[in-house]
């Protein structure tokens, strides 16, 4: 059929992209929303909780380079993967026990497959 539209990978590695990347800012807009029971039940200051907040952006907007050169370096997919498999081992190492994992999963709306093998 010569009207027939075939999409290119790169539009569905863009997509994929993009929506991770608005993920991580919704991620990093919630600290905000946390300051006040955060404040409330640990009594810090305010001043404490927001240097924390700070550091954080600032650690994530000073790794973009590096993983940009990465990418360059090594690819993307290999990047992406290590990265992937360095925050897997990071909340691993907080899941001590198995109904944290449970919970966890159980909690995450973005992924609907390992909610459905955590039960």
């Amino acid at each position: 059929m010569p009207g027939r539209y075939k999409l290119h990978y790169a539009w569905v590695i863009a997509a994929v992209t993009f929506l991770t990347l608005l993920r991580a800012a919704r991620i990093r807009a919630r600290a905000g929303i946390l300051v006040t029971p955060l404040e409330r039940e640990f009594h810090w200051s305010r001043a404490t909780i927001s240097f924390a907040i700070a550091v954080g952006i600032c650690r994530y907007g000073m790794i973009g380079p590096s993983a940009a050169a990465m990418m360059g370096r090594f690819g993307v997919r290999r990047t992406m993967l290590a990265a992937l498999a360095a925050m897997g081992v990071g909340v691993a190492s907080r899941l001590l026990r198995v109904w944290q994992a449970r919970a966890q999963l159980a909690t995450d709306k973005t992924c609907p497959v390992l909610k459905r093998l955590a039960r």
